[in-house]
């Protein structure tokens, strides 16, 4: 069980997760929706940094680049900074995958953004989300 007293999925290998998460992609996109509405806000920009590779591997633009345009908001309004930089980097890898200029994104995530996370741990940004990003750089 997990803290909030829903079943935690467990998958035999890569292909259960993937194939889970393609079967559940459009409810995962919507609960990222309904959770700028209705909470829970974090919820937003945790999932949205847990998906890019989902979003990469499916080819779902545009529900990439709207649950990262979500994100952003949602961890600007509420002041989030570690949640701001890991959707700002969940967008700008959605910008990269569509081969635009994700430059200033991946920047202003730079700016304080990760620093602060380690000030909040066990707030979701995970561990390979800079490794993720910082591959991205050296390939433009």
């Amino acid at each position: 069980m997990s803290r909030t007293g829903g079943t935690v999925a467990s998958f035999a290998d890569l292909t259960s997760a993937a194939a889970w998460l393609t079967t559940e992609h459009r409810t995962l996109v919507a609960a990222i929706h309904q959770a700028v509405l209705s909470g829970p806000r974090q919820a937003v920009w945790l999932l949205t940094d847990a998906m890019p590779s989902h979003f990469w591997a499916s080819g779902r633009m545009s529900d990439w680049l709207s649950c990262g345009q979500a994100a952003v908001a949602v961890a600007r309004e509420e002041g989030d900074v570690p949640g701001m930089a890991a959707a700002m980097l969940a967008l700008a890898d959605a910008h990269v995958f569509q081969e635009r200029d994700a430059f200033s994104l991946y920047a202003g995530a730079g700016r304080g953004g990760l620093r602060g996370s380690r000030e909040r741990r066990g707030t979701g940004l995970s561990a390979t989300a800079a490794g993720r990003r910082s591959c991205h750089c050296r390939e433009g």
